[in-house]
């Protein structure tokens, strides 16, 4: 779009409707924590008309899925996603884009196997351009964390830990480094807080060998100094608390059997 229409369509004007602005203020409130401004820009996002100023239809149901999940309202996250994962997706963000907004959703409402699959199929894809979807690699850590599969999670990390020193984000990077210290703590609870984890070479800093604890505190130091960023620029406490929030999830089943690697 020309610079004027991108401003008619952020006002408005010229016959563009408010769809993507809506969509993205919601995003805007969500990220420093504003719940009602959140709600409010997302119930206008979803009964505003869309036109050509819309993202594709599979984008705005995973935008709308990632809210929802935010809220809690994982149920409904997945009935927003799911009708269009049966239809044609040209899109190259999908289908992993929205499958990726349904792991979570999908543990929390006990649709274990949907989950399995999502992780793997995303994960197919995700691992070949692992700089681009760093945020999304965190996911998958989450997802290993808090079903049991500490051995395949400590694989992924080992495999993409590099891809920390060239994050395309501070989001990112601390998405990432927040799911890796949790998996790395669940590690440690279960007993093997001594394991070895490479960490490879970068710019002044050797490659080296740390023990899983070691690792799993340089990863929360890195995720809460991403988040206490935020926050001063924010003026909110709202990244600080959601990250905590991760770093402190519960398993969600003690052992989730994959079926296959990839």
């Amino acid at each position: 779009m020309r610079c004027s229409t991108i401003w008619s369509a952020a006002t408005g004007k010229g016959g563009y409707s408010l769809h993507p602005v809506h969509g993205l203020r919601c995003q805007v409130a969500r990220h420093i924590g504003d719940v009602a401004t959140a709600d409010a820009e997302f119930e206008r996002w979803r009964t505003a008309p869309q036109d050509e100023s819309s993202d594709c239809a599979g984008c705005v149901p995973t935008a709308m899925a990632f809210h929802l999940a935010w809220r809690g309202a994982h149920a409904e996250a997945i009935a927003i996603a799911e009708p269009v994962l049966s239809g044609e997706l040209t899109c190259v963000e999908q289908p992993q884009g929205i499958l990726s907004a349904l792991i979570e959703p999908y543990l929390r409402t006990g649709r274990y196997e949907a989950a399995v699959d999502a992780h793997r199929r995303t994960y197919r894809v995700h691992r070949r351009y692992e700089t681009r979807y760093l945020f999304s690699l965190g996911t998958h850590l989450f997802f290993c964390a808090v079903t049991g599969n500490h051995a395949r999670g400590l694989e992924l990390l080992e495999r993409h830990l590099g891809a920390l020193d060239a994050p395309p984000s501070p989001m990112d990077a601390m998405e990432f480094a927040a799911s890796a210290a949790l998996l790395l703590d669940r590690l440690a609870a279960c007993g093997h807080g001594d394991l070895t984890v490479r960490r490879p070479a970068h710019q002044d800093r050797p490659a080296a060998e740390l023990r899983v604890t070691e690792l799993r505190d340089q990863m929360r130091d890195h995720a809460l100094a991403l988040a206490a960023r935020f926050d001063a620029r924010n003026g909110t406490t709202a990244q600080s608390t959601r990250i905590r929030d991760r770093l402190a999830a519960e398993p969600v089943v003690a052992e989730l059997p994959l079926t296959e690697y990839v």
